[in-house]
């Protein structure tokens, strides 16, 4: 995926596009590392989910998002979607605990 976005990161409209689906895959990437709390903890879970999304979009993806190169526009985009796809995931891995 990077050697797409080294080769076609500067087209306008695909490499944009190109940039923010391999935020969602670091996003995906982070799931893996996450660790789930003990029950006490996930009983404020929306809270839980939203701080823990967060942490995981700092630490994983972040820092691939600040090396893209993005407007600022298309980095609040990126981020949106990458914390998004973090708390759906993390929720997907509540319920199955």
């Amino acid at each position: 995926m990077k050697t797409l976005i080294s080769i076609l990161g500067w087209v306008p409209v695909l490499g944009q596009s190109l940039k923010i689906a391999y935020v969602a895959k670091c996003a995906n990437d982070a799931l893996s590392n996450v660790k789930m709390a003990e029950e006490g903890q996930q009983n404020t879970s929306a809270e839980y989910i939203s701080d823990l999304a967060d942490d995981l979009y700092r630490e994983h993806v972040e820092p691939e998002v600040s090396g893209l190169g993005l407007p600022y526009a298309v980095t609040e985009i990126a981020k949106n979607k990458a914390i998004k796809i973090l708390s759906e995931g993390i929720k997907k891995k509540l319920l199955s605990n």
